[in-house]
């Protein structure tokens, strides 16, 4: 958790689902790995939005904004997993190391 990365996002210039979602992204951001991971499903929870609305959301601070950038995941098998989510303007060192989104 990063209250830096939270008091970032909480300066935005956003609607409200995206700074809620935005906010979830940060308060899961990890500093020592510059990004967080959080699932749609669990930001979904904490925001008390919908898994759909989630997913729109992030699609929009990525496309729309450039807050976020996206690293697709996918577990041993194949099966896609949580996203990675990093935060270039908060964190220089937060980029993606491939150039999967």
């Amino acid at each position: 958790m990063s209250f830096k990365a939270i008091e970032w996002a909480v300066k935005q210039e956003t609607s409200p689902t995206q700074k809620a979602v935005l906010m979830m992204i940060a308060f899961h951001f990890n500093d020592a790995e510059h990004c967080s991971w959080p699932s749609h499903s669990l930001v979904a929870t904490e925001t008390n939005l919908g898994r759909s609305t989630v997913i729109r959301t992030v699609a929009s601070l990525q496309g729309d904004l450039g807050l976020i950038e996206i690293e697709a995941r996918e577990d041993p098998s194949g099966r896609k997993t949580s996203n990675r989510y990093y935060l270039p303007d908060y964190d220089p060192l937060s980029r993606p190391t491939s150039t999967a989104a």
